[in-house]
């Protein structure tokens, strides 16, 4: 998840990304109608879209409705020559849902899910502490989300609005 493609996206492939965000459950049909396209050229597009790894279609479940009461983002300082090799090692855990290495305050920031607060305490004391190159730790419980959202191409129509 490097964040670099060689893959050039034409408008329809953009349109394609935007129905999925707003419903990843359309039909192939269903989108060709919408679009304006044939049915089987929105099946190229979309397959070359998913193997090309632009775009992945999955189900989001409510991790609260699953169980899920603890949630926090840890922020790590890590060793300058071990970050990437931490960073390996923190995606690995089935507790962690999203790693990302930052410039700032920490050099990985990871964010968790957790059934209790004692899991969180555990993961902590004991999990954490086997990553090689961690130096210091930083959790910030998550008291409320207000929004989490996978809509990407939505900031493009805030911006042509704005």
């Amino acid at each position: 998840m490097d964040g670099t493609t060689d893959i050039e996206l034409d408008e329809l492939d953009l349109a394609i990304l935007k129905e999925l965000e707003t419903d990843g459950r359309q039909s192939v049909s269903t989108l060709a109608k919408k679009l304006g396209v044939s049915r089987n050229h929105m099946a190229k597009k979309l397959q070359r879209l998913l193997e090309n790894k632009i775009t992945n279609v999955v189900g989001f479940s409510d991790p609260v409705v699953l169980g899920f009461r603890t949630f926090a983002m840890i922020g790590l300082n890590v060793s300058p020559k071990q970050v990437n090799a931490a960073a390996d090692k923190l995606t690995a855990f089935p507790c962690v849902h999203l790693v990302f290495t930052a410039a700032g305050r920490y050099d990985i920031v990871i964010y968790v899910l957790f059934k209790s607060s004692r899991e969180l305490s555990r993961f902590l004391r004991t999990e954490l502490t086997k990553v090689a190159g961690i130096t210091s730790t930083d959790t910030m419980m998550i008291l409320e989300m207000h929004k989490m959202s996978f809509q990407y191409l939505a900031l493009d129509d805030f911006r042509k609005d704005g």
